[in-house]
């Protein structure tokens, strides 16, 4: 049992510090694009809406961000070789640097979804690169606008790189994750579910992926 508990902790610790590190890019960034076009502060939820069904040119798709990240997993065989600009190169915007160890790239998405793709040095695990999406305010979005690629298409890429893939359960037999590997670089994809209107149906989308 004590064991049990200090495995939890250290799992919502460590689920703590990447969302905080989510978070402080976020802001460092301020969502650049959507605050150039949008200085103004949206008062409405009607206004906040608005904003979030159409995208400037230069900021990109939940499938380019996707597909940029596979860039990076195919061109570079460990996370420390990754540089802003060849994370900036692979994704197609310009990457911010917070700190020496802590750069990337945050927007928001049409249908009240935001991700960041970020590069940072985490405590007792080393460099790691995470990709994110994320609920705006406390939305509850349906996962469609950001399931392309979904969840056994991006993971069928990896298995085609020649990663060996083992899943990740916790309790109850709850799925967590797909862990995969390769000489040099550990692979995590962790899903996101939206239930079907019947067997078979499930609607299985990416929410995060983390590369170290």
């Amino acid at each position: 049992m004590i064991q049990d508990d200090r495995l939890r902790s250290s799992r919502f610790a460590s689920a703590a510090y990447r969302w905080g590190a989510i978070a402080t890019l976020i802001s460092a960034l301020a969502l650049p694009a959507a605050c150039a076009a949008h200085p103004a502060r949206e008062t409405s939820r009607m206004s906040s809406s608005a904003t979030h069904d159409s995208m400037p040119p230069s900021q990109i798709t939940a499938t380019q961000a996707l597909n940029g990240v596979m860039a990076l997993i195919r061109s570079h065989k460990t996370v420390t070789e990754l540089t802003p600009e060849s994370m900036g190169q692979a994704l197609g915007v310009p990457v911010t640097r917070v700190s020496a160890d802590h750069y990337g790239y945050a927007q928001r998405l049409p249908g009240d979804w935001s991700f960041s793709v970020q590069r940072q040095l985490v405590p007792s695990i080393g460099p790691r690169v995470d990709l994110a999406f994320s609920p705006v305010d406390e939305a509850e979005p349906s996962p469609q606008g950001i399931c392309s690629p979904d969840f056994a298409h991006f993971t069928a890429e990896l298995e085609q790189l020649g990663f060996t893939r083992q899943t990740s359960r916790g309790e109850h037999g709850r799925w967590n994750f797909d862990a995969f590997d390769r000489p040099g670089q550990h692979v995590e994809v962790y899903p996101l579910v939206q239930p079907g209107d019947g067997p078979g149906k499930d609607l299985t989308c990416i929410k995060m992926v983390l590369i170290r």
